[in-house]
């Protein structure tokens, strides 16, 4: 154990030419900055000294004073981040979260300008980014000096297990989170040996502020800067669920592959077509990505893919799974019991110990139809709408806003998209669509490849 964990931070600990490099990067940034008479200062895992080797993500809040309004903070946090980016040398893109900010990539560097609030009590912030500087302050006051390494191990093995970053294409713990867990614990080790006996509801309190029991989630970790705020409440059940998994299995078996995962193996043709034909009914949605930034494309694909199982249940197409991902192209996986129903489907009606009117108004509503009594109950033998799920795919694609498709899926929808049965989707050489459907079909988890 003690060896792996030394090959796993020599790897995650970032050497002194990437320090010295990050650290010249970010001099730059805030001179730039303060050229140009603007107050900025660096925030995130690089300003906490709890970043990962390999990851250049740097994060500048631009500082306003409280009394400016929300639409010039806007307006003011995008142009000096333009000209911020600009003097750098760079190709300013604007990004869309709360409030709009501005990213660049510069050299090996993903640099974001982001405009906030200069606050002097988090009780008085106005956007999530408000945040950020008393998250900083908290940790850096807070953390001994090795437990930076403790959270490099932890973010490390929380990206193997696929459960790490808050976006909506994880919807897993933030780096934020992960500090406050070690500092909960101390170690690696003992979150790792505490979380695994870990149940849904689980509560942490650093500040014993008292306030957990005002969150129904699946982790509940109190933001020590905000007694109100659980810092674990985006986190998805699932992926709660998948740490907890992961770090019984980390103690029964020692790897190095919780850390660093190998890749997915696709399936042969001859692989797939085999589970295919015993598995259910897969159907594959296969469209160009709209052109929005990942959180609001993986919000869209999550939420369009939600819908389609929800109108699928709603036609009696018994739902096995589904996924989404996106890349070159974007996929909707749908697997169904069944590609087919009867054309006749039962209804029920009211119970005949009812008022005789509403007996009587379902007797003519389906005066055309089969109607019996059975069990103390009316029922009438309808024509199914959709007897395959490729029919009820093909009307949500062609009226996609009658279902409530999310709007820059519509748009993607509206140009082109394939529906992939078996015999299209083993006709494919798409590497991207092999290593998604064989991670579907085979179940196992990141660490077992």
């Amino acid at each position: 154990m003690e060896k792996l964990l030394k090959d796993v931070l020599e790897r995650v600990i970032p050497s002194k030419e990437e320090v010295d490099a990050i650290n010249k990067f970010t001099k730059s940034v805030l001179r730039t900055a303060n050229d140009l008479g603007i107050e900025a200062t660096v925030q995130g895992s690089i300003a906490k000294g709890t970043w990962v080797s390999g990851t250049h993500d740097v994060d500048v809040f631009i500082c306003f004073k409280e009394d400016v309004s929300r639409s010039k903070l806007e307006k003011d946090g995008i142009s000096f981040g333009k000209k911020i980016i600009k003097k750098l040398g760079g190709k300013p893109e604007l990004v869309y979260a709360e409030h709009p900010y501005t990213r660049s990539t510069i050299n090996e560097f993903i640099l974001d300008i982001v405009p906030c609030y200069k606050l002097k009590s988090a009780s008085k912030i106005k956007s999530a980014v408000d945040r950020t500087p008393f998250h900083t302050e908290y940790i850096l006051k807070n953390f001994s000096g090795t437990q930076a390494n403790e959270v490099r191990l932890l973010k490390r093995f929380m990206q193997g297990i696929g459960v790490y970053g808050a976006k909506e294409k994880v919807r897993g713990f933030s780096g934020y989170l992960c500090e406050l867990l070690i500092l909960e614990y101390g170690t690696f080790l003992n979150l790792l040996s505490s979380s695994g006996k870990w149940k849904l509801g689980h509560s942490i309190d650093n500040e014993d502020f008292g306030t957990t029991q005002n969150f129904d989630d699946s982790l509940i970790v109190i933001d020590p800067t905000d007694k109100n705020r659980n810092v674990a409440a985006a986190l998805d059940k699932d992926k709660y669920e998948i740490f907890i998994n992961a770090c019984r299995a980390f103690q029964k078996k020692h790897s190095i592959e919780f850390f660093f995962p190998n890749e997915v193996e696709s399936f042969s043709k001859d692989r797939l077509k085999k589970d295919l034909s015993k598995g259910g009914h897969l159907l594959i949605m296969e469209f160009k990505p709209p052109k929005v930034v990942e959180d609001i494309l993986y919000s869209q694909l999550r939420k369009s893919a939600h819908t389609i199982v929800s109108f699928m249940k709603r036609a009696n197409f018994p739902v096995l799974g589904y996924s989404y991902t996106s890349g070159e192209l974007s996929h909707i996986l749908i697997e169904l019991e069944t590609g087919s129903l009867p054309k006749k489907q039962k209804v029920d009606g009211p119970p005949t110990d009812v008022d005789q009117k509403f007996q009587d108004e379902f007797a003519k509503k389906h005066k055309k139809r089969k109607t019996w009594i059975s069990g103390g109950r009316w029922h009438v033998e309808i024509d199914r709408t959709h007897t395959s799920p490729e029919s009820l795919l093909n009307e949500i694609i062609k009226s996609p806003i009658d279902y409530g498709i999310g709007k820059y899926v519509i748009e993607s929808l509206s140009k082109e998209c394939k529906i992939l049965t078996s015999s299209e989707i083993l006709d494919s050489d798409s590497e991207e669509l092999a290593k998604f459907i064989t991670s579907y079909l085979s179940k196992k988890k990141p660490w077992e490849w």
